[in-house]
């Protein structure tokens, strides 16, 4: 088998300052893999226990939609959001600030202050 890596002598300045640039994209592709991967750890919550098991070890884990979503985002991966996600889009669509009146933001939708009752419950008390 013949080997077809250069000879280290025989690479240019700037082939070698492309293979640092490369090295350091994939050491930052690594660390953002790796945050995603803790960031679905942290949302999980460990579900079930195996009959007879007395050290406690689930069965599976739960895991948040968003942790996913964020994870698999990383790699480019994008897929529709599910019925809730896009009802709550509706919502806050139409519960949307309106800096039309010269008195101050309001909700259309409510007519009165924004954020409205309907904002308030979905973000708190400072949606934006």
């Amino acid at each position: 088998m013949t080997d077809h890596r250069p000879d280290a002598s025989s690479i240019t300045d700037d082939e070698l300052d492309a293979l640092y640039a490369r090295a350091e994209r994939a050491e930052t592709q690594a660390r953002e893999y790796r945050q995603r991967i803790l960031d679905i750890d942290a949302h999980a919550t460990a579900y079930g226990v195996r009959e007879g098991d007395f050290d406690g070890s689930p069965t599976a884990y739960l895991i948040t939609v968003g942790s996913l979503r964020r994870a698999l985002g990383t790699v480019g991966h994008t897929a529709p959001h599910c019925d809730a996600e896009a009802r709550l889009a509706a919502v806050r669509a139409e519960h949307a600030r309106d800096d039309s009146n010269p008195l101050g933001p309001w909700c259309g939708t409510c007519i009165g202050t924004w954020p409205c009752a309907t904002m308030t419950a979905l973000d708190g008390p400072f949606a934006t």
